[in-house]
């Protein structure tokens, strides 16, 4: 009997910024983290981890540096603070990397509750605020987001 499996990574509009090449990046993030929960969920997520993880790195390197070019042109003032997420996101991988490579199998979970916090307090609280940045430049009235 196949279990059935709802998301934990459902993408929402209210994350959206409004910036296709970047939210179509944030898609692919949530898209990871389902796929790694339904691998948990069916008992498939061994052979998946390595690969995850090296996705997730890519990620980071791609998706970060657009975005970080994107503040820049934007002039969002917390720019800094934002990098440094960043960079915590990118030595968060290196840990699963090498915890993969040695043999690991068993931080799937770990993964997984990284993903999501990722995704509610990066995605759906700091870069709603360059959203915010962006709207406020632009003369677009600003959404109040709590958080």
């Amino acid at each position: 009997m196949e279990r059935s499996t709802m998301s934990l990574f459902s993408w929402r509009s209210e994350y959206a910024l409004h910036v296709p090449r970047i939210d179509d990046e944030h898609k692919l993030l949530f898209a990871a983290g389902d796929k790694l929960h339904k691998a948990i969920v069916t008992g498939k997520a061994g052979p998946l981890l390595e690969p995850l993880i090296d996705e997730l790195a890519e990620y980071g390197r791609t998706h970060f540096a657009h975005e970080e070019e994107f503040m820049v042109e934007i002039r969002y003032p917390r720019i800094m603070a934002h990098k440094g997420e960043h960079q915590l996101f990118t030595k968060k991988v290196e840990v699963f990397r090498e915890a993969v490579l040695s043999g690991d199998r068993t931080l799937a979970l770990h993964v997984l509750q990284f993903l999501k916090t990722w995704l509610v307090e990066h995605i759906g609280t700091s870069d709603v605020q360059v959203r915010e940045h962006l709207h406020k430049q632009q003369g677009v009235p600003v959404e109040v987001v709590e958080g």
